[in-house]
């Protein structure tokens, strides 16, 4: 039987959404997508642009991607959390593939408190339940404990697929 296929998409300027991404993806064997927009820069204008695009849900332009979704077994979305809510360009993106989606998982970076309410909001932009979720602080990166609620969030992603591979033998059987 066929490896299940996964596809981790995310955004982040900071560095800190692509490197829990990368990580995941080695522990997963997942594919990569960076979403790709205009940068807004690093002022503090760009930063208040940012906070009051994603609290109004609005979409920007975002490039094609590369990969397909419908591919994937399994998308796992990862965003920092703006004011309390998805990255205007995760919103520009799911918004372009929940079509598409078969199962999903939620990743999110983020400073401090906000996490429930920016999964909630990932959660009724992609229009299916996620099979787990993780949200990653500052406090977890400066104390180590990100690779641990990572290494737990991969294996929920693991689980989740093994028991899709089960049911799909059974029923070939």
């Amino acid at each position: 039987m066929n490896r299940p296929r996964v596809l981790i998409t995310y955004f982040s300027e900071s560095g800190h959404t692509r490197a829990a991404a990368k990580a995941l993806a080695e522990m997963i064997d997942a594919d990569l997508e960076f979403i790709e927009t205009a940068s807004l820069g690093h002022s503090l204008w760009a930063w208040l642009m940012r906070g009051f695009a994603a609290m109004r849900g609005l979409r920007p332009t975002i490039v094609k991607p590369r990969h397909d979704v419908g591919f994937y077994d399994l998308v796992v979305l990862a965003t920092p959390v703006w004011a309390g809510h998805i990255t205007s360009p995760m919103r520009s993106y799911v918004t372009l593939q929940r079509q598409n989606f078969k199962r999903g998982a939620l990743l999110l970076t983020l400073g401090g408190n906000g996490a429930g309410s920016a999964f909630i909001d990932l959660e009724s932009e992609c229009k299916i339940a996620p099979v787990a979720h993780c949200a990653l602080t500052d406090h977890d990166r400066k104390t180590k404990a990100d690779h641990a609620k990572l290494e737990r969030f991969a294996r929920k992603i693991k689980d989740a697929l093994a028991c899709d591979s089960v049911e799909k033998v059974k029923m070939a059987a």
